[in-house]
Formats: C-alpha cells, sequence, structure tokens
C-alpha cells in the first residue's frame, strides 16, 4: 500500500511539473486568419473581442521579448503571406517591445486590404494584460489605425 501511495504521489508530482513547465515554457503561438469580412477602423476591438486570450496572459512584460520571437517564428512557419506579415512586424515593432503578438487576420480596414494584427502589452514592471489591435496595409506596410484597449 505504501509503495502504491508513494508512485501516486510520484506520478501527481510529475503531472503537475510537466504542467508547470508547459505553461512557463517559451513558447508563444500565433494564430493567422485569412477572411474576406470588412471592418471599420472604429470597430476593431469589437470585432476581435470572442478571440480567446493567448497563454502568455499575464505573464511578465520582461518575457515578451522572447515571447514575440516566438509567435513571428510560429508566423513565419505558417506559409508566405504569414511570412511576409512576420518581416513586416520585425520591422515596425522594437525586438525588445513590451508587446507580443498573438492573432492576425486578413480583412479589408478603411477600403484597403489589410493584415489586422492583435498583440499583448503591459507597462515596464507589469505584465502582458493589455491589449492592442493594429491594421497595417497588406500592400504598403502602412499603419491604417491602432487601438489600445483593456
Amino acid at each position: 500500500m505504501a509503495l502504491v501511495r508513494r508512485n501516486a504521489a510520484l506520478i501527481l508530482m510529475l503531472v503537475s511539473m510537466s504542467v508547470l513547465l508547459a505553461g512557463c515554457s517559451g513558447r508563444a503561438e500565433m494564430t493567422y486568419v485569412s477572411s474576406d469580412r470588412t471592418l471599420e477602423p472604429s470597430g476593431l476591438q469589437e470585432a476581435f473581442s470572442d478571440i480567446d486570450a493567448p497563454v502568455f496572459l499575464g505573464r511578465p512584460v520582461t518575457d515578451a521579448p522572447d515571447l514575440r520571437h516566438s509567435a513571428l517564428a510560429s508566423l513565419r512557419s505558417q506559409g508566405s503571406a504569414q511570412s511576409d506579415l512576420a518581416d513586416l512586424l520585425t520591422e515596425v515593432f522594437p525586438s525588445d517591445g513590451r508587446s507580443v503578438p498573438h492573432y492576425a487576420e486578413e480583412a479589408r480596414v478603411d477600403g484597403r486590404d489589410a493584415w489586422v494584427v492583435i498583440e499583448l502589452w503591459g507597462p515596464a514592471g507589469g505584465t502582458l494584460d493589455r491589449g492592442r489591435a493594429w491594421a497595417f496595409d497588406r500592400t504598403t506596410g502602412d499603419v491604417i489605425v491602432s487601438i489600445t484597449f483593456r
């Protein structure tokens, strides 16, 4: 009986450790959606209010550079349009910034073909707990609109 308890405790400990390590890993996946929907610049926050929060919500802002690198690597691995967007985000956002993109969608914004990017960010010394939506013109890379929200 003691052997069964010890083995059960060991298994429980190993499962707990693997869950903890998975939650603390430096991985951030990026979701990319190709849609034909048309969005208004003023409605970006509402349009994306139902997407799932990323697993790194609430992580320290100091983790942002590693998480961003992981998210952009994930995006690049999804195809050529996604790789083009990852290149744009690498060029536009500082690599040591306090934000991490986690969702992107092809859509029309303000009458232009756009990439809409949703990211989490946070204040210096804080956590990744705030949202921002960007719309980039897919041809020029210009920012169409940027909206910050909580």
